[in-house]
């Protein structure tokens, strides 16, 4: 039975429980979030979501960065030991992206490995069917595909069409080359290089791929909205820190204010206490010298 829980270690200690449950949201919904404190000074937390393939959606987070910390999670807690299938198809966000890269690589390398198996046939009857070519080419070597262009080109007995043939091996492609100017039908043939392959029953392909196709929506929409929630988090508590150095920075400026202000104060003090003992000194000297001068006889 799939897991519903999933363990998320390494969480930034700047990181809340709200700003968790706003992340993890993205993949669906939580039944249960719990945040504990570490003794590195970093979290850990424990989320249950109702469904199993909402874990699995959380576990492809595994990687991100929020605030100053790349967070991990797993189905297993921290400790025991993860199954290597859940290693597989849980990748974070740098393994998602490596390995659709390479998916998208392999697809590459596989089709020019078609298209160089892959001729152009042209000056064709229009009343030649695909199996009559195939037939005619066979000697090259296995046909694995022929399409015909619906397209003819001229009216009449000068009318002829093309087509594409893809051999089972690139050997058989190149021997057909050779073929140019062979006569099939009264008419010589043009060999050339496919640029493109043979797109081969578009229909049945694109709902054997819709579900991929669906899945792969689904992830890209649920790791846009996690980038997006994990870059808003991340603003805020960069606002946070700044507004707490701010505060710092404000505190500090209060405290020097303060201090010379006190400083001032006892300045003040100072000038206040020397001017009175001049004054003082002053009316000393005063009633020295009034007390010295001789004193008018009264007539």
């Amino acid at each position: 039975m799939a897991a519903q829980t999933v363990y998320v270690d390494e969480i930034s200690s700047l990181i809340s429980k709200e700003q968790i449950t706003e992340l993890f949201s993205c993949c669906g919904q939580i039944n249960q979030c719990v945040l504990n404190l570490g003794p590195d000074g970093k979290k850990s937390a424990t989320i249950s979501f109702e469904e199993p393939s909402q874990a699995t959606a959380a576990v492809a987070l595994s990687g991100t960065m929020l605030g100053d910390c790349a967070f991990t999670v797993s189905t297993q807690p921290r400790g025991e030991s993860v199954p290597a299938a859940t290693e597989t198809n849980a990748p974070g966000l740098q393994n998602l992206m490596t390995s659709t890269q390479d998916a998208l690589l392999s697809a590459q390398l596989k089709r020019e490995e078609e298209i160089s198996r892959t001729i152009y046939v042209g000056n064709l009857r229009p009343d030649i069917t695909e199996e009559q070519l195939a037939e005619f080419l066979s000697s090259c070597g296995e046909v694995v595909c022929v399409k015909h262009c619906n397209n003819t080109v001229g009216e009449g007995d000068a009318a002829v069409r093309y087509s594409f043939v893809e051999f089972k091996t690139q050997q058989a492609a190149l021997t057909a080359m050779g073929l140019g100017g062979t006569i099939f039908a009264g008419k010589a043939l043009k060999m050339g290089k496919a640029l493109n392959p043979i797109i081969k029953n578009a229909k049945t392909m694109a709902k054997k791929m819709a579900p991929e196709v669906k899945k792969l929506s689904m992830t890209s929409d649920i790791m846009k909205r996690v980038l997006a929630h994990a870059a808003r988090i991340g603003r805020k508590v960069g606002s946070d820190e700044k507004k707490e150095e701010k505060n710092g920075s404000d505190s500090r400026k209060d405290r020097d204010k303060r201090r010379r202000d006190r400083s001032r104060s006892r300045d003040r003090s100072r000038d206040r206490r020397r001017d009175k003992r001049e004054d003082s000194r002053e009316r000393d000297r005063r009633r020295r010298r009034s007390s010295r001068s001789p004193r008018r006889r009264r007539r």
